[in-house]
């Protein structure tokens, strides 16, 4: 992710890039997921399901940095804390998919190609775009815990809509199948592996900083 500083024509394209990419695919998802939902729950709660999966917030998050870093607006999503939170967000979400849920659904066509570009080839790429980009050494490890605001938030609401509906967006949230204490459980690791992650990204900002201070000075 890059500062709200001039972009080199490389920078721009390649930013344009990641954006066009993000919302090409968030868009596929989202017309699929209303054609297969929409007898079912209709267009708003179709929408409700579609914003509920942690992978789609992250990936509009990324979409908000490239668009601030190309326009200058959000400006709220040019600042270095809320790019390295958006770097930690969307690096979790290709790692726990990863890890954890990529054999959980059988996908075929081109929902397969949005779901490899949503889970795997936008983390990998916005990592590599954050650690690229100028600016590092401004992260505070301060910042590791209120970077745990969002998945708090979003745990709170999954759990909440879960107990209204009987749906929940991840096997291992699903408090129906596993229980309540297994799911709080299960939330307090993640949250742990956010914590975690988080201080290793501020981590790798300093080392970053460092680096790049040695390489300017005068020889």
């Amino acid at each position: 992710m890059h500062d709200p500083a001039p972009l080199t024509p490389f920078a721009r394209r390649a930013l344009l890039a990641l954006a066009l990419l993000v919302a090409g695919s968030l868009a596929v998802e989202y017309l699929l997921l209303l054609r297969a939902t929409w007898t079912e729950l209709g267009p708003v709660l179709g929408s409700v399901r579609y914003v509920s999966y942690f992978t789609i917030l992250s990936n509009l998050a990324v979409l908000l940095v490239c668009v601030s870093a190309l326009t200058g607006w959000p400006a709220f999503f040019a600042r270095p804390a809320v790019r390295g939170a958006v770097t930690l967000y969307i690096a979790l979400t290709g790692v726990i998919y990863a890890l954890l849920l990529r054999d959980t659904w059988e996908l075929e066509g081109i929902l397969r190609l949005t779901d490899a570009s949503l889970h795997y080839v936008v983390p990998a790429v916005s990592v590599l775009a954050w650690l690229a980009s100028p600016g590092h050494g401004t992260l505070r490890w301060r910042l590791v815990v209120s970077w745990l605001a969002f998945p708090v938030v979003y745990l709170t609401w999954v759990l909440l809509r879960g107990a209204r509906s009987g749906e929940y967006p991840y096997p291992f949230l699903d408090v129906a199948e596993l229980g309540l204490s297994v799911v709080l459980f299960n939330a307090l690791v993640l949250l742990g592996v956010f914590l975690a992650s988080g201080g290793m990204l501020v981590a790798v900002d300093k080392v970053a900083a460092r680096r790049l201070a040695s390489a300017r000075a005068p020889t």
